[in-house]
This record gives C-alpha cells, structure tokens and sequence, in this order.
C-alpha cells in the first residue's frame, strides 16, 4: 500500500504561488492591517522576518535557501 504523500497529486507552480499570496496577505495583515499588493519591500521584509525567525530556531536559513533554488528550478523545468 502506497503511503499518502506518494499519492498526493503534486501541485502546480500556479497552485504554490496561490499558497504564498495567502502567506503574503496574512503577512501584511499582521505587519500593517493591509492587504498585500505585489509591493517587493513586504517580500524583502517578510524574507528578513524568515531570517530572523531561523536564526532563533537553529535552522540553516542558507542551506534552506539553496535547496529551494534547486526545488523550484527543478519544478520549473518539470511542470508541463
């Protein structure tokens, strides 16, 4: 029996960018009780606050950061 994360259908690139604009109005709701409008200094923030916030937990923000380049060129050059 195949386990559920093998046969979860993987989203699409357009289906990731819809999370993340969730993320981003949740963001700028929290930052400034206003909705984002594609303004880069909320994502330049938003990604300063993620530097932050792994510096507290211990994560490897750089490492991380490497790994998404090679996920997300490797979900570009695969989505059809």
């Amino acid at each position: 029996m195949a386990d559920y994360v093998s046969m979860a259908k993987e989203p699409t690139n357009e289906e990731r960018a819809d999370r993340i604009d969730t993320v981003m109005q949740a963001y700028c709701l929290t930052l400034e009780g206003r909705d984002f409008e594609g303004d880069e200094d909320d994502v330049k923030d938003m990604l300063t606050d993620l530097m932050h916030f792994c510096e507290r937990m211990e994560i490897d923000f750089e490492e991380n950061l490497r790994v998404a380049r090679d996920n997300y060129q490797h979900e570009r050059e695969t989505e059809n």
